[in-house]
């Protein structure tokens, strides 16, 4: 390695090597080495030992740094030598200390969103927990650090979502929360969890709705009414206890009318599992003007599945049907019900009544929407 009197005259004169690099060393001062690439570009760097070991510490480049300067820098680095210190392991602390405002809960809980949950949950699930943090947590402790948050404050959050009515939303918020704060942990963002150990406030008891049999004719009535696509998917939800974005985006190509099947492609189902579901009547007829329109219940290009539809009753979220003849006054049935779990728990309830299987029991309910 050559030894050069390292001027500012040489410095800004000498030419790069003709490949890789090369480093000269000042005579004037032992250690410090000016590396010049191939490129072009110019680094000051200072050699030195500590406890025993060759280590280097880069100064800075050239022309923002000139000789004088880059001596008096690596003469303050020896100095932090001699004290016992390793100015290279102290670069390098101050490089990946983070700035106090990437620790504050806001920052944390974006990160934990974007770089955690967005990639590894489902778009509606992802977008349910950003609602939640963004409702509940963020604008609580938005400009806190995440250190300084207590068990009791994570506590006094869940006491008050339980104390404005929302019970289950408690027990969500809380399992977000503990999820957050053990992502941040494994990620040292700080060292312990506030959620840890917190039971969830509310214990949850699953929904056993059904609708009775006067319901199911007023259903099965008022689907005649709306007419097709969303009268005939509704049916059909009831019939094949199919989940709704499942059924909602048949096509054309998964209907087998010889055989009367269904195929629910593994591309498109929740579980992954290829489903064949037995078309026998009357799902035979909904599914027979499904394949004669062409397409996915003729939903438009924008509509991911027809309930969010423009042209669905009532902005996509209600089904209407009439109790006139029963001489009633209107009725609503929310959509988000007629579901797997409730078209499943329908039919189950009245499996034993009817005494038969699942698929004659759809046909037992449909019997059951003709009566009046």
């Amino acid at each position: 390695m050559p030894t050069r009197k390292l001027t500012d005259l040489f410095v800004e004169r000498v030419n790069p090597p003709a490949r890789g690099r090369i480093e000269y060393f000042d005579a004037s001062f032992g250690g410090l080495a000016l590396r010049v690439t191939q490129a072009g570009g110019k680094s000051w760097s200072v050699f030195y030992r500590f406890h025993g070991r060759l280590r280097r510490l880069t100064i800075g480049h050239y022309p923002a740094i000139k000789p004088a300067q880059a001596r008096r820098e690596a003469q303050a680095a020896l100095e932090r030598i001699r004290q016992g210190a390793d100015p290279a392991d102290e670069k390098r602390a101050r490089r990946d200390r983070r700035s106090p405002e990437a620790d504050i809960f806001g920052a944390v809980a974006r990160d934990y969103l974007d770089r955690h949950h967005k990639r590894n949950s489902r778009e509606s699930t992802f977008l349910e927990a950003e609602r939640d943090l963004e409702h509940n947590a963020i604008p609580r402790w938005d400009k806190r650090p995440i250190a300084s948050i207590t068990r009791g404050e994570v506590r006094d959050l869940i006491d008050r979502i339980v104390a404005r009515g929302a019970e289950v939303q408690a027990n969500r918020t809380l399992t977000r929360l503990r999820a957050l704060f053990n992502w941040a942990v494994e990620k040292d963002r700080f060292a312990t969890s506030p959620a840890a150990g917190l039971k969830l406030p509310t214990k949850e008891n699953a929904r056993d709705r059904v609708l009775s049999d006067n319901e199911l004719r007023w259903l099965w009535q008022g689907c005649d009414e709306i007419g097709w696509p969303f009268g005939s998917l509704a049916k059909l939800l009831l019939l094949t206890a199919q989940r709704r974005d499942e059924v909602a985006g048949m096509e054309r190509a998964e209907l087998d009318l010889a055989e009367r099947v269904w195929t629910i492609p593994s591309a498109r189902a929740k579980n992954g599992a290829c489903t064949r579901c037995i078309c026998r009547t009357p799902r035979s007829s909904c599914c027979n003007r499904c394949h004669a329109s062409g397409s996915a219940w003729c939903s438009p290009p924008t509509a991911k599945v027809p309930f969010r539809d423009s042209r669905a009753p009532s902005a996509g979220s209600t089904l209407r049907w009439s109790r006139r003849a029963a001489g009633r006054w209107s009725c609503r049935l929310r959509m988000t019900i007629i579901g797997r779990r409730w078209a499943s728990r329908t039919a189950s309830r009245r499996r034993s009544r009817f005494r038969t299987g699942r698929c004659t029991t759809f046909a037992a309910l449909r019997r059951l929407a003709w009566r009046g």
